[in-house]
């Protein structure tokens, strides 16, 4: 008998990469074999231990639904009946539905199944934090399909959307078997359930294994990722202090109920202006025929304006990546870019986020 609770979790959180495919339908289904539950797409695969005595494919969703909607204490079993249809029995030996089965072999759509034959690495502390933290710069555009992924290096994890870059380096973040790979950005999210210990690397595949057992698999993206590099060093910085980190979130809270981004909403009304004095630093924008206007009462040493999209502010905001308790930015010399960034334990520089700004009417 299998724990409702316990099977929920996992396919909470698999189910979504089940894809609905005419031409590939084991793409569509959960499979059981060899004593493991296994869901897969073209770019992921994953493998959960399940012990079960016999090897069959049924229609993922529809299975989900049935436990789903068992009692949230129930047990269960799968029935596989000599007609080929799967069952979902409670503990009383009551049948909810019947299942159609299929006899799929996982081999054949390429599907990783020898983990155990893999060179396997620990997997660094600050992977999986650092790795969500970049996940801020991700691009959602497929059109440029490298900036929909994060760039993962020996000591480096690295994403761009064309407007944002953020860089996170040190000797616990990358991947020391990796010289150079891009892997999407939905995928590592998956990574924020569970824990992960051990990594590996092969042909065209990045493998991750958690303590419980559980495999999974993400297809490595072909392409060449931006040179960060020239984007993230100023000249003639020029530094910006908005003070205490609580007090900017509350302003920025303020100002969101009205400036949510919508679709179709034009450039220059998700846009806000900060204009720094030497005691204030004030947040302006405009939404339709109303202004709003915040302020924060803190020394700079340089006045300075700038325009900046108000999403890209407010996620910063909101965002792991300003550490402390006090926000302090840079502008490059021309005011085309802000950069923040983060020390770690030793004091070193570890990440660095930078935003293009816009230009303030």
């Amino acid at each position: 008998m299998y724990k409702r609770s316990d099977v929920i979790d996992v396919l909470s959180w698999s189910i979504g990469i089940l894809q609905e495919n005419p031409t590939l339908q084991a793409f569509s289904r959960i499979h059981f074999q060899d004593g493991r539950m296994v869901l897969f797409n073209d770019a992921i695969d994953i493998s959960i231990p399940f012990p079960i005595e016999h090897n069959f494919s049924v229609e993922g969703k529809k299975l989900y639904s049935l436990i789903k909607s068992l009692q949230a204490k129930d047990e269960f079993s799968l029935r596989l009946d000599s007609k080929g249809f799967v069952s979902v029995v409670n503990k009383k030996g009551n049948v909810k539905v019947k299942l159609n089965s299929y006899d799929e072999i996982l081999e054949d759509y390429g599907v990783c199944w020898d983990y155990d034959k893999f060179e396997w690495e620990p997997l660094p502390e600050k992977f999986i934090e650092s790795a969500d933290t970049c996940l801020i710069s991700v691009s959602d555009r497929m059109e440029n399909y490298t900036l929909c992924c994060l760039h993962i290096t020996g000591d480096t994890i690295e994403s761009c959307d064309g407007f944002r870059i953020s860089h996170i380096q040190g000797s616990n973040v990358g991947l020391p078997a990796c010289a150079d790979v891009l892997v999407l950005g939905e995928s590592i999210k998956l990574l924020k359930q569970f824990s992960w210990v051990s990594y590996s690397i092969r042909e065209g595949w990045i493998d991750f294994k958690s303590e419980d057992g559980i495999y999974i698999s993400f297809r490595l993206v072909a392409g060449s990722f931006p040179d960060s590099e020239e984007v993230i060093e100023f000249t003639n910085e020029v530094p910006v202090n908005f003070g205490d980190k609580e007090n900017l979130k509350s302003i920025i809270s303020r100002m969101n109920v009205i400036l949510v981004r919508k679709a179709g909403v034009g450039e220059a009304e998700r846009r806000i202006t900060v204009k720094v004095t030497k005691d204030k630093v004030f947040f302006i924008a405009k939404k339709g025929d109303e202004w709003i206007r915040e302020e924060i009462e803190i020394e700079n040493k340089k006045p300075v304006r700038f325009g900046i999209d108000f999403q890209f502010l407010n996620d910063l905001v909101t965002s792991e990546i300003m550490g402390g308790d006090v926000v302090q930015l840079e502008l490059n010399g021309d005011k085309t870019k802000l950069r923040i960034e983060r020390d770690d334990e030793e004091g070193k520089r570890e990440l660095v986020h930078v935003v293009a700004l816009a230009v303030s009417e």
